[in-house]
């Protein structure tokens, strides 16, 4: 059974990759992508990609931060990121865990 409390607190979870090109697959792996237009969403979280320059500016590491409902940060961080899950794996694990065949 979900707790009030993993509804109600925003959660933030920031995952960092060595270049844009390991970021961009695997963006496409969690996230999909529609004809090569850009990403098609993810639901109920807020979701920021970018790029850093390293100080030397040899390397361009690269990030995926995600913000939202704590219950569903923690299943992306989960099954998405630290899996080899897709968006639908998440949304189907919130399903069974709430019980909300509309969550």
């Amino acid at each position: 059974m979900v707790k009030l409390r993993d509804l109600l607190f925003e959660a933030k979870y920031k995952k960092q990759y060595k270049s844009l090109k390991a970021m961009r697959k695997d963006s496409d792996r969690i996230f999909g992508t529609r004809n090569g237009l850009g990403n098609i969403g993810a639901p109920r979280v807020r979701l920021r990609r970018g790029s850093e320059m390293e100080k030397t500016g040899r390397m361009q590491p690269a990030f995926i931060e995600i913000e939202g409902d704590k219950m569903w940060v923690d299943a992306y961080k989960k099954i998405a990121f630290n899996g080899r899950g897709t968006m639908g794996d998440v949304i189907k694990h919130v399903r069974k865990e709430t019980g909300d065949s509309n969550a």
